[in-house]
């Protein structure tokens, strides 16, 4: 099967249009590392990454994940989620490099979920890399409790006691794009509410993480950009920006 009927033919979760993303910009920021929350991630990108780069990175792994959730919605079925995930991702034009999973330790105990990242990202990125993700996950928890982007993150990520989402920082370099990416699967003994305040103790369970690294090839992209564009159509309902 070709790629443009690969696209066509895939189903596509749809969220409540009363809360969305729509009233804040999408694509745009002035500052130099913009952050983007899409749909259940926080992605952010490294000050050389052009405008066009990032909406390809964006509307990508919006598609992907959007057949995911449409295809597997049960938390329970997070294994098959992350493979339908990164089957979309490559027929996208996305080379997978590594996938690593962890689980976190004792020593996470009473940190609130921020600092609990930092300790299973440590090992895995550079110090610039962990505080660029550090400064995306700040702007997301200054926002203000009815944010509508914040709602929305929520609304998309939390079902009850569990919770998944993912984090991704881009870098440009020769042209096409690499992503850190890793996604957080969050269980606890009682209902999740601020899944960005919550704080590891005795009430939460186990965190996994899916760690990967993978390479937008662009000009492979670029022939099926505008076949993602259509299938997603509205994508300002899932997809802001946090720099504004």
């Amino acid at each position: 099967m070709d790629t443009k009927t690969y696209i066509e033919k895939l189903e596509l979760i749809k969220i409540d249009s009363r809360i969305n993303f729509t009233d804040y910009s999408k694509f745009e920021s002035d500052t130099k590392t913009p952050s983007f929350l899409n749909y259940k991630g926080l992605n952010s990108f490294t000050e050389n990454v052009s405008k066009q780069s990032r909406e390809d990175v964006l509307n990508s792994m919006l598609l992907a994940q959007r057949a995911a959730t449409k295809s597997f919605p049960e938390e329970t079925q997070m294994a098959d989620w992350y493979t339908m995930y990164f089957e979309v991702l490559q027929r996208l034009g996305w080379l997978i490099s590594q996938k690593d999973f962890n689980a976190l330790g004792e020593e996470a105990n009473a940190l609130e979920l921020d600092k609990a990242i930092f300790s299973l990202l440590k090992d895995l990125l550079t110090g610039q890399q962990i505080n660029v993700l550090l400064k995306s996950l700040d702007l997301l928890k200054s926002l203000g409790e009815d944010d509508k982007r914040l709602v929305a993150f929520e609304q998309n990520t939390l079902t009850h006691n569990r919770g998944n989402f993912q984090l991704g920082l881009a870098e440009e370099l020769n042209g096409n794009v690499s992503i850190l990416g890793s996604g957080f699967i969050l269980e606890s003994k009682k209902k999740i509410r601020r899944i960005l305040f919550v704080k590891f103790g005795k009430n939460v369970m186990k965190m996994k993480l899916h760690f990967f690294r993978a390479e937008l090839v662009t000009s492979a992209y670029a022939k099926n950009r505008d076949f993602v564009i259509k299938k997603l159509g509205n994508s300002e309902q899932y997809i802001a920006s946090l720099d504004i």
